[in-house]
């Protein structure tokens, strides 16, 4: 795993038209060797010029000042029963090699959060189409309340809501009758190492995404819908901390080891 020297925060809309076609432009190089799907003027208009009410998008470099990942979170606000809901989303890829210490993870949690402060009366979901396995792991190691998951029911506590999102973000079921797998259009470019390890992962989560989007290598999503609260911020901070606490210490012991001989 390679080492970045810096990430950069950009929030999208104060950004002149030129500066937001370049940085989809430059973003998208990226995106192109971590998906497959969609094309320049769909990506730009998911990543960088969405329909929210609040966008940022965080850009991490390399050494050499070239980009190699992204991560956008995304506000909007839909209306439902006469009442606002806050609805968040976010993207993110980061090139092979500098991939593995979840940098994306704080600075969506450092924005979910002022956004949830901010707001505080209105109620706010993350909803999301999981394009893979690793996202849908992700999501279960860091958060405590998460729709679908294993042992429990699977019917969303707010199915109307999952219903709103998926008309208002463009993402038709795979099967009408069946809500919870949508067509995305974007697939992961994992090769075969990638594909052996996830069909053989016995991680109960992953397990669980396999069963219920088997054909996600084909740009399904599965819908995933989690309740944005401050307790539940304060859990996946939690969790997040912790998880830095023993890679370092692994890392730690790794050394010593190499250092004993």
């Amino acid at each position: 795993m390679k080492s970045l020297t810096r990430t950069a925060r950009f929030d999208p809309k104060k950004l002149s038209a030129s500066a937001r076609e370049g940085l989809a432009r430059e973003l998208y190089a990226v995106h192109q060797q971590i998906f497959e799907g969609p094309g320049l003027t769909e990506f730009e208009r998911r990543i960088i010029n969405p329909p929210s009410c609040v966008s940022s998008v965080q850009v991490s470099r390399n050494r050499d000042g070239e980009i190699v990942g992204y991560c956008a979170v995304h506000f909007f606000e839909l209306r439902q029963h006469n009442t606002t809901i806050i609805v968040m989303r976010a993207q993110a890829g980061m090139l092979r090699a500098f991939r593995g210490r979840n940098r994306s993870m704080p600075f969506t949690l450092m924005k979910v959060l002022a956004y949830r402060l901010r707001h505080p009366l209105h109620p706010m979901f993350f909803f999301g189409a999981m394009i893979h396995p690793s996202s849908y792991l992700l999501c279960d190691k860091y958060i405590s309340h998460i729709w679908p998951a294993r042992g429990q029911s699977l019917s969303y506590p707010h199915l109307k809501l999952v219903e709103r999102c998926i008309e208002a973000f463009r993402l038709p079921p795979v099967n009408s009758s069946n809500p919870r797998v949508v067509k995305v259009g974007i697939r992961t470019l994992d090769d075969d190492a990638d594909r052996h390890y996830w069909s053989h992962c016995d991680k109960p989560a992953v397990r669980f995404f396999l069963e219920h989007n088997p054909d996600y290598q084909s740009g399904n999503g599965l819908v995933t819908l989690i309740p944005v609260s401050l307790h539940g911020l304060a859990i996946s901070a939690w969790r997040l901390v912790l998880d830095r606490v023993r890679r370092s210490a692994s890392r730690w012991r790794g050394r010593l080891q190499l250092a004993g001989g």
